[in-house]
């Protein structure tokens, strides 16, 4: 038997079903992939607010450690950083005298229209008991302070130069 090869099968190029079926897969993975870099920047944008939101509860309870804010619970108040986030404080008593369990709340309003809310609790000794920051020493402490001072660098230096003398006499 001899073997007739037949006509040559080479292709030229692709049917309409091959080039349709790729281009549905390219269309569905462009599709996929941009749900997933939309989603990729939702959650970026929900971190950032996030952070955001803690800076301002920090910020409130060094405020409140320092005694530039009052140890007293108070509603929520728009930030004065940016309007969008408002902040509440919550204070309890807490075990000793002079101790307070102080929480921080910041909310802010989502673009979908949900609350994204952030707190901080601490307890807090009463700055009213260590001093606070507002607080202004008055001119009348303060000379006596100087005064007291300079009595007790003389009386100081005069037991000194007494100990030296006598320990070099002998």
């Amino acid at each position: 038997m001899l073997y007739r090869p037949g006509p040559p099968t080479t292709r030229a190029g692709l049917s309409l079903l091959e080039v349709l079926v790729s281009l549905a897969i390219f269309l569905l993975a462009l599709v996929a992939l941009g749900e997933i870099v939309s989603f990729a920047s939702d959650r970026a944008v929900d971190v950032q607010q996030r952070s955001e939101a803690l800076q301002i509860c920090q910020s409130r309870l060094a405020e409140v450690q320092a005694g530039s804010i009052p140890l007293q619970s108070q509603d929520l108040t728009p930030c004065d950083e940016d309007d969008q986030y408002q902040w509440a404080v919550d204070v309890e008593a807490g075990a000793a005298t002079g101790l307070y369990n102080v929480t921080v709340r910041v909310t802010r309003e989502r673009a979908n229209h949900s609350q994204l809310e952030v707190s901080l609790s601490q307890m807090v000794i009463d700055p009213a008991t260590l001093g606070s920051t507002q607080d202004t020493p008055s001119t009348q402490s303060a000379t006596d302070l100087s005064t007291s001072t300079t009595s007790s660098s003389t009386t100081g230096s005069t037991t000194s130069g007494t100990t030296s003398s006598t320990t070099g006499g002998k």
